[in-house]
């Protein structure tokens, strides 16, 4: 296929054929007409085939990478709390916001009287540490009196979300006198790996 005659009078069309001589090998430009030009066609599409997949590749691996530096505060207890079907994580899957705020938690603890929320970790049995666990009920008060105090409209609902979710689930292993401690996880835990839960000494849920 030729670039028509008068393709230099629109510049629109003098744009389309550049790009088709250049890429794609139209007009002769970078081979003549006929089987080399099916051939270099066919490379020009593997070629952008394999750069997309070269760019969700990283993509991927840069999505991952930013994940491992996120970290959660999340309760930790000394036996299961809840089967299924009560046992959905949500204190688990949640926290990010609690380690971004957890200076702010701690001061206006702190201020009412109340233990702070560092206070109950952040030892964990994975990396050798003695833990040190707390009753529930401690930590109901504090997550109660931070929920009650930043119920003013002006807290960051990822926030409210992280302490309601902390506070539910701290109810449920006082109900059956289980203790707890607060550990930080690093990354989303999208995946927990059997051997790990096999050599831990406390259960997530």
């Amino acid at each position: 296929m030729s670039p028509p005659k008068d393709w230099t009078h629109n510049w629109h069309l003098g744009v389309f054929w550049h790009i088709h001589w250049t890429v794609c090998g139209g007009g002769g430009v970078l081979h003549p007409m006929g089987q080399r030009r099916a051939e270099h066609q066919e490379r020009c599409w593997s070629l952008i085939f394999h750069r997309r997949i070269l760019w969700f590749s990283w993509y991927l691996l840069l999505k991952n990478f930013r994940e491992l530096f996120i970290c959660r505060i999340v309760p930790y207890f000394e036996s299961h709390v809840a089967t299924y079907p009560d046992n959905q994580p949500d204190a688990f899957d949640t926290g990010i916001f609690l380690v971004r705020h957890c200076r702010q938690l701690d001061d206006i603890a702190k201020n009412i009287g109340v233990k702070p929320l560092s206070d109950f970790g952040f030892k964990d049995d994975q990396d050798a540490q003695k833990l040190i666990w707390h009753e529930s009920s401690e930590g109901i008060r504090t997550v109660e009196v931070l929920v009650a105090k930043m119920s003013d409209g002006t807290t960051p609902s990822d926030l409210m979300t992280d302490l309601v979710r902390l506070r539910d689930y701290l109810r449920k292993a006082q109900a059956k006198g289980i203790r707890f401690c607060l550990i930080i996880r690093a990354g989303l835990d999208k995946f927990i790996s059997p051997v790990e839960m096999d050599n831990r000494k406390g259960r997530f849920w």
